[in-house]
């Protein structure tokens, strides 16, 4: 990725936070590219940088032939969600010897399934990587469809699923974690915090940092709406992206979940899938969408507390209503 001018101190944003949140030091040129080759922790890894010429689509864009900044990635396969949502396909149905005992109908049911759980292990990823980033005090600021990378789109793959973040340059470290650090030891926590004393975290109520967990929060609730959304659709269903679903969830329905609801029945030749979906297990996707919206838990908390997770979503399925 390169970095114009106007964009260095994004840049220099994300030298910083990728530095603390991923655990390594980043290193001028290519020297880290040897170093320990840590694949657990969920956020994007950022091995170095490097000043070199624009590339030709950037140099025709500003005209300016200053060498520029670019940053190194470890390559993992990963692409943004945005990419991704462009090219999904249909549920899969099952192949093979299993499916010659299949009737259409359970085959079709099988796949919706398979479908379900996919979109299930995406947003439990996306929110134990914000829960990672809070729990380490730092606010991402800026997630979205482009800043949330995954490694495949397809319902077979739902086992090996990767899902990081990227994109820190608008990202804020606070000097306490904005969430319980159950997963941090008290050296990590120093090291990323200066304090080691875990129950120090910030205020959630009215301070920037509070705001701003609540803001990533939200950013994710609608981040996923949009991943069901799509995800659950019919062949040639026409969906909302994540500016769509803001103007309605916050400024025509108020973060009125019901109110949303409602507005989905009415259409669903595009919102069906995506109601379905929502209303498995009573309801678990629209608590979900909520507990977000209103941005009070943390993510690990939402992990690990909400009915949506708990619920296999490749058993017979329960709908429900608000």
């Amino acid at each position: 990725m390169q970095m114009q001018a106007p964009q260095h101190m994004q840049y220099c944003c994300t030298v910083c936070l990728q530095q603390y949140v991923a655990g390594y030091p980043v290193l001028c040129g290519l020297q880290a590219a040897t170093a320990d080759p840590n694949n657990t922790r969920p956020v994007v890894r950022l091995l170095g940088y490097l000043e070199a010429p624009p590339s030709d689509e950037a140099f025709a864009i500003t005209t300016n032939p200053a060498d520029t900044l670019w940053l190194v990635y470890k390559f993992e396969g990963l692409r943004p969600v945005s990419l991704m949502l462009d090219q999904i396909d249909l549920p899969e149905e099952p192949t093979g010897l299993q499916s010659m005992f299949m009737s259409k109908e359970v085959a079709i049911a099988t796949a919706v399934k398979s479908r379900h759980k996919l979109l299930q292990t995406i947003a439990r990823g996306v929110l134990q990587a914000l829960s990672y980033c809070h729990q380490r005090g730092v606010a991402h600021c800026g997630l979205g469809p482009g800043s949330a990378v995954i490694n495949s789109w397809s319902d077979k793959d739902v086992h090996q699923l990767l899902v990081k973040l990227d994109n820190f340059g608008l990202a804020r470290l606070y000097p306490q974690p904005l969430e319980e650090p159950l997963a941090v030891s008290g050296a990590e926590l120093a090291a990323f915090t200066g304090s080691s004393n875990s129950s120090q975290l910030i205020s959630t109520d009215d301070t920037d940092a509070g705001l701003q967990r609540q803001a990533d929060l939200q950013a994710a609730g609608l981040l996923l709406a949009e991943v069901f959304m799509i995800g659950a659709a019919a062949a040639g269903a026409q969906v909302l992206d994540v500016p769509a679903l803001k103007r309605l969830l916050f400024d025509v329905f108020h973060e009125d979940i019901s109110l949303f609801k409602e507005y989905c029945l009415q259409d669903p030749d595009d919102f069906g899938g995506f109601v379905d979906f929502m209303d498995v297990s009573n309801g678990a996707g629209w608590e979900l969408l909520k507990l977000l919206l209103a941005g009070k838990k943390a993510a690990g908390e939402v992990v690990r507390a909400s009915r949506f997770f708990a619920h296999d979503m490749t058993a017979d399925s329960t709908a429900g209503q608000l």
